[in-house]
């Protein structure tokens, strides 16, 4: 007959690390390495984009957190229209990124440059025409926040349209159980 194993208590065991990007806790890529850092533009400035997580935690859940831990991708510019969310982000945030660029508009932080990555966090019924924007501007990759669009015609639009222009875009399905 079979024997039973003891398995290890699971009281003493660190948090798993499963859930973390495999880029995670790469060091930076060499000097003259092929490696790439990506430069990462954030639209919007809501709870997902920078305030679901604090600078100071070991993982903070939003897009600036995952950014400010991974050696692969740098923040480099923020567009929000709002002030005060400017001020809030720069309060809580600002020491992690002292080179970061802050625009009022989406076509401001374009004219600047056009970043490598850019991620829409502005509220969903704003996700269709922001990120149609986005592609005209013409980045690497897109990082869009759930729901992508708010209808299916719109979300055939957008897809015809990332086919065209040969830009990926990733939709972020995170913090769905709340």
């Amino acid at each position: 007959p079979p024997t039973l194993t003891p398995q290890p208590s699971t009281l003493n065991r660190q948090p798993s690390t499963a859930h973390l990007s495999p880029f995670h806790s790469l060091p930076p890529p060499p000097p003259g390495s092929l490696l790439k850092t990506y430069s990462v533009g954030v639209i919007g400035l809501g709870k997902i984009a920078a305030m679901y997580g604090k600078p100071t935690e070991a993982t903070p859940y939003c897009h600036v957190g995952g950014i400010r831990h991974s050696s692969r991708v740098k923040l480099t510019a923020m567009a929000e229209m709002f002030a005060p969310a400017r001020e809030r982000f720069q309060g809580a945030w600002g020491a992690s990124f002292p080179d970061l660029a802050y625009y009022e508009t989406p076509a401001a932080m374009y004219a600047a440059g056009v970043p490598d990555i850019v991620a829409v966090c502005v509220r969903g019924p704003a996700h269709f025409a922001v990120t149609m924007e986005v592609l005209a501007a013409g980045p690497k990759a897109i990082f869009l926040e759930k729901p992508p669009t708010c209808s299916l015609a719109e979300q055939d639009l957008l897809v015809a349209e990332a086919k065209r222009r040969g830009i990926p875009i990733v939709v972020s399905y995170s913090r769905h159980w709340r």
